[in-house]
């Protein structure tokens, strides 16, 4: 036992002089590339809360930020600069540091450098970032503004890599649940974040076809309008949507999630654009008839309301 407490507190103490030597390297005169690699390093090591605390103690924030103002050689390829922001979203994992890493400008350097930057990857991290602090009501309504959100549907398009748009999309959703505001949603909706958010129906995580199926609801029980029945009831959000209905391999969750948001619709005054769009769906009829007699009586309820609000009585 003694053995072992030994081999502990030696694998402790060179912990904390690799840590010592790393946030060293993140001080000049060292290279940028070493800087670089300090960074990832300590990013790396940030994975547990007591990790993240004791990093932010010991002033490791300041120093990151520090390297996302550095103007680095296109060599590099925002090495630096994509290697600060991993260790500062790791930071951001702890709920109980959020607030204040916003308070320290963190927030502020992931969107200055989601505007700034040209690379996908630093967009990458700088999205998980904001959509990591979102939570916080202050960063909700800050990131909720017009411009903000432009920027973000910007940084989604088809042009940047798929991860991109993943996070990009995830942190539309967030804003939805987070703010639950219908002015937020006026934003998301009137810069083309249903769609965003609707392309998370096609994850094969079911974790993220969740949380898109928990913001297009939000945005589902707010009044009639005409600018939200042309985002809800286009037929790529209607048919993702069907899509995690018809799916094997959706949960009850999932599912009954999905058919809330058609109910929904067809509870509306839009019951015939919906039926409209369902009604072409391959196969529509027999899942709802299928799904009447669900195990889940929640998700049987369901299917039996759809049906009758589209008129199509299955047996």
């Amino acid at each position: 036992m003694v053995h072992v407490i030994d081999e502990s507190l030696k694998l402790v103490s060179a912990q904390q002089e690799l840590v010592t030597t790393a946030l060293g390297w993140l001080k000049a005169p060292t290279t940028l590339p070493q800087r670089a690699n300090s960074a990832l390093l300590l990013a790396n090591m940030a994975r547990t809360d007591e990790m993240c605390e004791m990093f932010i103690s010991r002033g490791l924030v300041s120093l990151l930020l520090h390297l996302t103002q550095i103007e680095e050689p296109e060599e590099l390829s925002g090495k630096v600069l994509v290697s600060a922001l991993s260790a500062l979203r790791n930071l951001c994992l702890p709920v109980s540091q959020k607030a204040g890493l916003v308070e320290s400008g963190v927030l502020d350097a992931a969107l200055r450098c989601l505007r700034d930057s040209k690379w996908p990857h630093v967009h990458f991290k700088c999205l998980g970032i904001a959509r990591l602090l979102a939570p916080l009501k202050e960063v909700c309504v800050q990131l909720s503004q017009p411009g903000t959100v432009a920027l973000v549907c910007e940084r989604c398009s088809p042009a940047e890599p798929a991860q991109v748009k993943i996070e990009g999309s995830r942190l539309l959703a967030g804003l939805v649940k987070y703010c639950q505001s219908e002015e937020v949603m006026r934003v998301v909706i009137s810069e083309g974040g249903v769609k965003l958010i609707a392309s998370l129906l096609d994850s094969a995580h079911l974790s993220l076809r969740n949380e898109a199926l928990l913001a297009l609801n939000l945005l589902a029980v707010v009044k009639d309008d005409g600018e939200f029945k042309t985002s809800l009831t286009d037929e790529v959000v209607v048919g993702g949507v069907w899509g995690v209905v018809s799916a094997g391999d959706s949960s009850p969750e999932l599912v009954s999630n999905a058919l809330t948001f058609l109910v929904l619709l067809a509870e509306k005054q839009w019951t015939a654009e919906v039926r409209e769009k369902l009604v072409m769906l391959e196969g529509l009829t027999d899942k709802l008839d299928s799904l009447t007699q669900n195990d889940s009586q929640t998700v049987s309820d369901l299917a039996k309301q759809l049906a009758k609000k589209l008129s199509l009585n299955p047996t």
